[in-house]
């Protein structure tokens, strides 16, 4: 969708903040596509380096409320007492377990996106999905329903006090994978071939943990931190230390100037880096693991900022 026919609908609006608001409101999903010649850019400013930007999406899984031989990995609600540990104890910890999934690759995966859609399977269907064979278990999300109980949220509650460590870097180091080769769906691959005893040391290289609450769906996208429903290519997680909620982002991405909104934060987001959100399901997925690219980034310049706090502080007091 192209700016120049939304600036049409709101050419009444004179303030460019008012317009920039509209344009928040207006769209529940992206991208935003601005004219170069766009009257808007010249309340922006080139950031003087440039911004990695990634993307990050909502999986879907299966689960259940009781541990069996399919259903064996935990998920753990918050408490205090589970916070010193780390991943590779908390992965095997039965305690203080909110459900249990089928797959842990899978699990790794929400883990690092902070929420996901969960299937409670019905008691008589036992046959095992795999999380890796994306069309089918999409085709049994959506076809499928009659067979789920229940579909709630995960979503996030808490984490340990232990830092995010990368096991693509890790990968790399151990020359498991060709940096040049990185995606999440060839981590996915990496790790899916590994016995489970190095699958799990690898994965527990992330010493980071994050723990979950279901909750009922009223919408299918998550709601970032900012407390707003996500949209997809529009919303992004940005480092908080140098961004507001609800500010305003230009970015320069394949030739095109995207208009995206900081809806959200997350533990890897730090500093120069932008986290663009997808969508829900395994074709947001692969787009979202698929983006890794330097942009350049346009930012407001410094007197219109104070007006984007002052209406993000109104709306989450």
């Amino acid at each position: 969708m192209n700016l120049g026919c939304a600036s049409r609908d709101l050419d009444l609006i004179e303030d460019p903040f008012e317009i920039i608001e509209s344009l928040q409101s207006k769209y529940t999903t992206g991208p935003i596509v601005l004219s170069a010649g766009d009257s808007l850019l010249s309340y922006f400013i080139q950031s003087p380096e440039p911004y990695l930007l990634t993307g990050y999406y909502q999986p879907l899984i299966c689960g259940s409320l009781e541990r069996s031989k399919i259903f064996k990995y935990p998920i753990h609600y918050y408490h205090e007492d589970l916070t010193q540990y780390d991943r590779a104890f908390l992965s095997t910890h039965e305690k203080r377990v909110l459900m249990w999934t089928d797959d842990p690759i899978a699990l790794f995966f929400v883990h690092i996106q902070g929420s996901a859609i969960v299937a409670f399977l019905d008691p008589g269907y036992n046959e095992e999905v795999s999380y890796r064979t994306a069309k089918k278990y999409e085709k049994i999300l959506v076809e499928q329903c009659n067979r789920f109980n229940k579909i709630a949220r995960l979503k996030f509650s808490g984490r340990n006090i232990l830092p995010y460590s990368s096991i693509a870097k890790a990968a790399i180091d151990s020359n498991l994978i060709d940096r040049k080769q990185v995606t999440k769906e060839t981590l996915e691959e990496l790790l899916a071939r590994m016995p489970p005893q190095k699958r799990d040391a690898l994965l527990g290289i992330n010493k980071s943990y994050i723990f979950f609450d279901l909750e009922e769906i009223n919408e299918v996208n998550p709601r970032g931190s900012a407390n707003i429903t996500l949209k997809p290519h529009i919303s992004l997680a940005a480092d908080l230390e140098s961004f507001s909620y609800d500010e305003p982002v230009i970015i320069e991405l394949d030739n095109q100037l995207i208009l995206g909104f900081v809806h959200d934060t997350g533990a890897a987001i730090k500093r120069n880096r932008l986290d663009l959100f997808i969508g829900t399901g395994p074709k947001a997925g692969k787009i979202a693991g698929d983006l890794k690219k330097k942009v350049i980034v346009y930012r407001l310049k410094s007197q219109r900022k104070a007006n984007i706090r002052a209406v993000a502080q109104e709306r989450n007091q």
